[in-house]
């Protein structure tokens, strides 16, 4: 053929020897070296060809048919042929020779030069990676998976199959034409997605941070410090209520905020600037029995900072005895602080000792946690820094006490630079740790446990703080027998 025909009507049959050497060059592409040595692979079946031809018409070299298949196909043809394809017509054995799999209709595609590079320079949003997936329809369909859920890469790890695959490019529906598809060692993807997530990141902090700077829409606190990288410069805003709609609401016409936590509504819908008139605040009761979840008042020791170091031995004293009574049972201790844990820890004796799991600092938190859950034993969960995001239903904890009333460190500049300008944000984000601990060990109606209040501090907190504490909290609220008033 001499020129490229101007429509499907102007096609004729140039393609009638299933062993001419063009068919078996066709044919051979169905191997792995000589994919790998032409740079071109096979896309078998309309679908397929579709989409080579919409998504990536510079990549097709050739489009090979039947008769038949044209009767069948011909946007697909006009539209390659619009694109200024190469379209030969074959006979059906020419068709079979070239694949078994082809339907009347294939096309020889150039591979692609993307790199992983490439895929992180163009600031991708979602990336699959895929790790050691051998079979090639499962690839296939992990890519098909992948693009129609908006990913933006894929990526092939380790010893994944060959993306060219014939197998791999039929189960993938024409998908690998939509998004790139590399290949790249494991370590390399996760590390390269890593840092630029990371630099993602940390350019839209300091965008967010100039534009409302700008805009005197937020006051920022800045903090210096120090890690094992070196020198650190930490903004962080001193409230948030000017980055909720941005950032949170504009997601929809609609939002439904659902927590156990939101306690006193004024003061959070305030916090994420929500105006009171355009929200409806809707309360559910508990369904869990209050006898149940009984919270006890043992108020043994003042720990306001002029009391600590005089009472601190009575809060120890306290823990131990409660730990005595129950010896046959898993409880948790919120202790506030790493001083007050440490204190409690060094204060158990040698007999009870055994019981407790705890940790010294943050990257020992989910070691303490698992040897807590995983040992069968009557251990205690001893830390400063799990009043959220743990279940510790049934018998991993039947007790637990809370040390201290839980108010927000003062020492952090945006902790302070907050309370100077809502106190009522301080009140209600120590409320919210207190019955964010409370509800770690009691998770189902049909769950029971006992609370422990031992701060001094906790009977006037509880009446200060009752407009603001869910009535099912308050309604749990009981006398200890054991208590000893503080002198």
């Amino acid at each position: 053929m001499t020129g490229r025909p101007a429509g499907p009507d102007d096609l004729t049959l140039t393609l009638e020897n299933p062993r001419a050497e063009r068919v078996k060059k066709v044919a051979g592409l169905a191997g792995r070296s000589a994919r790998s040595r032409a740079g071109q692979f096979l896309v078998e079946g309309p679908q397929g060809v579709r989409e080579a031809v919409a998504y990536a018409p510079a990549r097709v070299r050739d489009i090979y048919l039947t008769a038949d298949a044209l009767g069948r196909h011909r946007a697909v043809v006009a539209d390659a042929l619009a694109a200024g394809l190469w379209v030969h017509l074959g006979t059906e054995d020419v068709l079979r020779a070239m694949s078994a799999d082809a339907q009347g209709i294939l096309a020889v595609v150039d591979t692609h030069g993307d790199s992983l590079d490439d895929v992180v320079a163009a600031a991708p949003r979602l990336v699959a990676v895929l790790s050691n997936v051998r079979d090639p329809g499962n690839a296939g369909t992990a890519i098909r998976v992948a693009d129609a859920a908006g990913a933006d890469a894929v990526v092939l790890a380790g010893e994944s199959v060959d993306i060219t695959n014939p197998k791999v490019v039929r189960s993938t529906a024409g998908s690998l034409f939509h998004l790139p598809i590399v290949r790249a060692p494991l370590a390399d993807a996760v590390e390269a997605l890593r840092a630029k997530r990371w630099l993602d990141g940390a350019m839209a902090g300091l965008a967010l941070l100039a534009e409302s700077a700008d805009a005197g829409e937020a006051d920022w606190v800045v903090e210096s410090g120090r890690d094992e990288a070196g020198r650190t410069l930490a903004f962080r805003p001193v409230d948030v209520a000017a980055f909720a709609e941005p950032l949170l609401f504009r997601f929809g016409e609609r939002v439904l905020l659902m927590s156990a936590t939101i306690l006193d509504p004024p003061t959070y819908l305030a916090a994420l600037g929500l105006d009171p008139d355009e929200v409806a605040v809707v309360r559910a009761p508990s369904t869990f029995p209050p006898e149940r979840r009984p919270i006890r008042l043992r108020p043994v020791a003042r720990l306001t900072r002029h009391h600590l170091d005089r009472d601190l031995p009575k809060l120890t004293a306290a823990v131990v005895d409660l730990m005595r009574r129950h010896p046959d049972e898993k409880g948790v201790v919120h202790a506030h602080s790493y001083r007050i844990a440490r204190a409690i820890e060094a204060a158990v004796p040698s007999d009870l000792r055994g019981r407790l799991r705890t940790h010294d600092d943050a990257s020992g938190r989910d070691a303490a946690l698992r040897a807590h859950l995983s040992d069968p034993g009557p251990t205690v969960l001893l830390t400063p820094s799990m009043t959220e995001g743990i279940d510790l239903a049934m018998d991993a904890s039947r007790w637990q006490a809370i040390c201290k009333v839980p108010w927000p460190y003062l020492g952090d500049p945006q902790v302070a630079a907050r309370r100077a300008r809502d106190p009522a944000w301080y009140a209600w984000r120590a409320c919210l740790t207190v019955v964010q601990a409370y509800g770690r060990s009691v998770r189902s109606a049909d769950d029971a446990a006992v609370t422990y209040l031992l701060d001094a501090g906790f009977p006037s907190f509880l009446r200060q703080q009752a407009g603001r504490l869910p009535e099912w909290f308050l309604e749990a609220v009981v006398p200890d027998e054991a208590t000893d008033a503080p002198t």
